[in-house]
């Protein structure tokens, strides 16, 4: 019994420490190629923009921008890169949409799965307590709708930043 209660011990209280001794002992990551700020991720886009155009990296965060945000961009070679980044992104080449589309299938499981579960136990069992699933699969169908939204809205101010820098000389 001892043993159980040390081992228990041990995984409860040794581990976490030990994880936060660690975490705090490992050198700073180096920075990045890219050479973007902070708050901006080094993805796949960024990458693209860097090999395609051979962008500063302010000026792909302003043809990240202005593509998600739908917007037209003044300048020529920036409305090209924007262009055919709003290109690439519809077509799904470089994941910006695609990632938000699967969460948003999976988003949707948990209120099929608890209003299968609740018409199931009313159907076997007759309590009405099943019921209380199906209420609640409603409940979270509304951040999942919303969530889907806003998904076709992200997929409308591509295609609108799409249009808009079309003209682009």
């Amino acid at each position: 019994m001892a043993w159980a209660v040390a081992f228990i011990v041990i995984l409860g209280v040794g581990l976490p420490v030990a994880a936060w001794w660690y975490s705090g002992r490992r050198p700073p990551s180096a920075v990045n190629r890219l050479g973007t700020s902070i708050d901006r991720i080094n993805d796949r886009i960024d990458k693209w923009l860097l090999k395609e155009y051979q962008l500063a990296p302010l000026d792909r965060g302003r043809i990240r921008e202005a593509v998600f945000e739908g917007r037209q961009l003044d300048d020529p070679a920036l409305a090209r890169a924007a262009h055919q980044l709003a290109s690439e992104v519809l077509r799904g080449r470089l994941g910006g949409l695609r990632l938000p589309t699967v969460m948003g299938g999976v988003f949707l499981v948990g209120p099929v799965v608890f209003a299968a579960l609740g018409i199931g136990g009313l159907v076997i069992s007759h309590d009405p307590r099943y019921a209380l699933a199906i209420v609640f699969s409603a409940f979270l169908t509304v951040p999942v709708v919303m969530y889907i939204r806003l998904l076709l809205q992200a997929r409308r101010q591509v295609g609108l930043a799409l249009e808009l820098n079309e003209d682009a000389p």
